[in-house]
C-alpha cells in the first residue's frame, strides 16, 4: 500500500504542469481575434501573379527548368527525340 500512495504521488506531481499550463482554455475573445488575425494576413498567389508576370519570373522558371532538363538528357546520353519536355506559361498558374 505504501509503494501505490508514493506512485500516486509521483504521478500527480508530474500531471500538475500539464493541468496548470492552461487552467480555463482559451477565451472565445482571444479565438475570435486570432481567426481575424489569421483571415486578414492569408495571401496566395493570385494576389501577386500579375507582377509575377511582369517580372518574367515565370518565363525564367521555364527557362531555367528546359536547361536544367536538357542538362540532365545530356549526361544520361538521352537524346531530344526520345523524351520531349515542354513547359508552358499556362499549366504553372491556375487562375
Amino acid at each position: 500500500m505504501v509503494q501505490f500512495a508514493y506512485l500516486l504521488a509521483a504521478a500527480m506531481a508530474l500531471a500538475s504542469p500539464i493541468t496548470l499550463a492552461h487552467p480555463g482554455g482559451h477565451a472565445p475573445e482571444d479565438l475570435i481575434k486570432r481567426e481575424m488575425l489569421w483571415e486578414a494576413s492569408k495571401r496566395s498567389i493570385r494576389d501577386c501573379s500579375a507582377s509575377l508576370k511582369g517580372r518574367g519570373l515565370a518565363q525564367r522558371s521555364i527557362s531555367r527548368r528546359s536547361a536544367q532538363a536538357a542538362a540532365l538528357q545530356e549526361k544520361r546520353g538521352l537524346s531530344g527525340s526520345e523524351i520531349s519536355i515542354s513547359f508552358s506559361p499556362s499549366a504553372l498558374c491556375r487562375c
